[in-house]
C-alpha cells in the first residue's frame, strides 16, 4: 500500500535547514574569535584593573534631629560611575546612640539598587558590621552596573523618637570593586 509523500522531505525544508546550519556555524565562528576574561571570575579575585568602591564615603554622616518617623530617610546615594561595572562586597550600618535594640524594628536599614530593593537587605532590623569590621554580603557579592544608583535608607518606627536618644546618628557604608567594562586585559 502507498504511502504517499510520508517519509519524503520537501526540498525547500533542505534548503531551509541548510541554511540554519551555515548560520549557525557563522555564529559560532564569530563568538570564538571574541576576546574572552582572562582569570578568575571578578567575585573570587577582582580584575587586575579593578578599583576599590566605597560609595557615600564623602557625604556626611545623616543625624536626625529627633528622628523623623514612619519614612524612608535617604542617608547617601550615589552612581557606579559610567563605563564601570563591579561588585558590591560589604555593608555596614549601626546607631551609634542608645535606646536601639538589635531586631525590635526601631530601625530598619534599606538598600536599593536602582529601584529595587537587594534580596534580603531590603528591611535589615540589626546592626551589620562595624566601620573596623564589615559585613560581608556574601560569596559572590552583589553586581553592579554602570550608571546604576546605589542607595542606602534608613527608617525610624512610629514612637522610636522615645526610645532613641536624640544625639545619636545612623551611620551606614559600604565597599566593593568597580572596573572598566571591558576586563579582558590580562
Amino acid at each position: 500500500m502507498p504511502l504517499g509523500n510520508l517519509g519524503a522531505c520537501n526540498t525547500d525544508l533542505l534548503q531551509a535547514e541548510a541554511s540554519i546550519r551555515a548560520f549557525t556555524k557563522e555564529y559560532c565562528s564569530i563568538m570564538n574569535q571574541r576576546p574572552q576574561p582572562v582569570g578568575l571570575p571578578p567575585y573570587i579575585q577582582p580584575p587586575k584593573n579593578a578599583t576599590r568602591w566605597q560609595p557615600g564615603k564623602d557625604k556626611p554622616l545623616v543625624i536626625p534631629a529627633g528622628p523623623e518617623t514612619a519614612t524612608d530617610l535617604l542617608v547617601w546615594q550615589e552612581p557606579v560611575p559610567l563605563g564601570y561595572d563591579g561588585l558590591l562586597i560589604a555593608l555596614t550600618n549601626t546607631w551609634n546612640g542608645t535606646g536601639f535594640v538589635e531586631g525590635s524594628g526601631d530601625i530598619t536599614w534599606r538598600v536599593k539598587i536602582d529601584r529595587r530593593f537587594i534580596p534580603f537587605y531590603g528591611t535589615i532590623p540589626i546592626t551589620l558590621g562595624s566601620l573596623a569590621v564589615p559585613f560581608e554580603v556574601g560569596e559572590q557579592g552583589i553586581p553592579l552596573l554602570s550608571g546604576q544608583f546605589v542607595k542606602y535608607f534608613v527608617n525610624f518606627a512610629v514612637g522610636s523618637d522615645a526610645r532613641l536618644n536624640a544625639g545619636g546618628a545612623t551611620i551606614c557604608a559600604a565597599t566593593g570593586y568597580i572596573w572598566p567594562r571591558e576586563r579582558y586585559h590580562s
